[in-house]
């Protein structure tokens, strides 16, 4: 059993465990509604989420989220089997999901993409598919250089 505290009874292992989970729990909440890939969190949208935090881990989680350019595309690879895309603070593992994510975005926004500098796959094609899906829904990707 655990150290009495001020005015309660004694609590259990358990108990401090349960404690423990609720506050590993507030630093996983900011995560999952800042990077959900339900709904679509802007950048300005990202400050009132932080301040809801509790824990420094939590604040330092959405401050990345934060820094990231929410019109930011960066492609890590695309193969058949294995594509990692990530959209300002979101993280994709197929084409599908991210432009399930672009038509969120509203018409008119303007993307810049660069390829990760080693990235492996068929690059081009992921890129030409994505750019063909922003033009039909109104917005516009514009390619960079690769970053090393």
């Amino acid at each position: 059993m655990s150290a009495m505290r001020a005015g309660g009874p004694p609590r259990s292992s358990l108990a401090d465990k349960r404690d423990a989970e609720s506050v590993r729990g507030h630093q996983v909440r900011p995560q999952a509604i800042g990077a959900g890939q339900g709904w679509l969190i802007r950048a300005n949208d990202l400050p009132e989420l932080q301040s809801l935090c509790v824990t420094d881990g939590c604040r330092q989680q959405t401050q990345y989220m934060i820094q990231h350019d929410d019109t930011r595309i960066m492609v890590l690879s695309s193969d058949a089997g294995d594509t990692n895309i990530e959209l300002a603070q979101y993280r994709f593992s197929s084409l599908a999901a991210v432009e399930r994510m672009l038509a969120r975005y509203p018409r008119g926004t303007r993307f810049v993409l660069q390829r990760y500098g080693n990235a492996a796959g068929d690059l081009a094609a992921a890129v030409s598919e994505l750019q063909t899906f922003a033009a039909a829904h109104g917005l516009t990707i514009e390619e960079r250089q690769a970053v090393r």
